[in-house]
């Protein structure tokens, strides 16, 4: 899992990497946990762009007050590819 902010300008900050699967709910939440412990304000507005996997989705409704869930369309289209 790779946690990516992305500033206003449009640069890309690697946040956080974990190996393992977003299907594993542990796994899921503790980056993001990690992420508001060094200091992510998780009571503000965040766009999640996400694989499917629903551990994930509810690790990150867990975290964080008010995110905004979109799921990935390059993910979207490698399951429809098969």
């Amino acid at each position: 899992m790779v946690a990516l902010g992305i500033d206003i300008t449009g640069v890309k900050h690697p946040l956080a990497l974990v190996e393992g699967s977003t299907e594993n709910a542990t796994l899921a939440r503790e980056p993001l946990v990690g992420l508001r412990e060094r200091g992510l304000d998780v009571t503000k507005p965040i766009l999640a762009v996400i694989d499917g996997a629903k551990a994930l989705r509810r690790a990150v409704a867990d975290v964080f007050d008010q995110p905004v869930i979109q799921r990935c369309g390059a993910a979207q289209d490698q399951e429809r590819q098969g």
